[in-house]
């Protein structure tokens, strides 16, 4: 084996190994997880701001009250990790107007 490509963008559990692997060329996808991983923060976000799950309960005993409502761009989010998945998130919820606060582990 000379080249191994992980799918995912981490490949910190081979760091026990690398004495081991030393000459095996390790490469990750970085990035190509973004897009579809903000897709599915939004999704969540929205699920537990509108509270879906409270939604359906009641649907399902056939009870229905008023619910307070606000808009998500009146709301704060943190993201924690600003990489390629981070930034994306935080990209994705800037736009739907959020205020958004991260950390990363440097500050370069």
């Amino acid at each position: 084996l000379r080249w191994f490509q992980s799918t995912g963008a981490g490949v910190d559990s081979l760091f026990p190994i690398r004495d081991r692997i030393g000459h095996i060329t390790v490469t990750n996808a970085r990035g190509i997880h973004g897009e579809v991983i903000a897709d599915y923060v939004m999704a969540a976000v929205t699920m537990l701001h509108w509270d879906f799950r409270g939604f359906l309960h009641d649907q399902a005993n056939k009870r229905w009250r008023p619910r307070p409502v606000s808009p998500l761009s009146d709301k704060t989010i943190g993201v924690v990790g600003l990489g390629s998945i981070g930034a994306t998130i935080a990209r994705r919820v800037k736009s739907a107007g959020m205020i958004v606060l991260g950390s990363k582990r440097d500050v370069t």
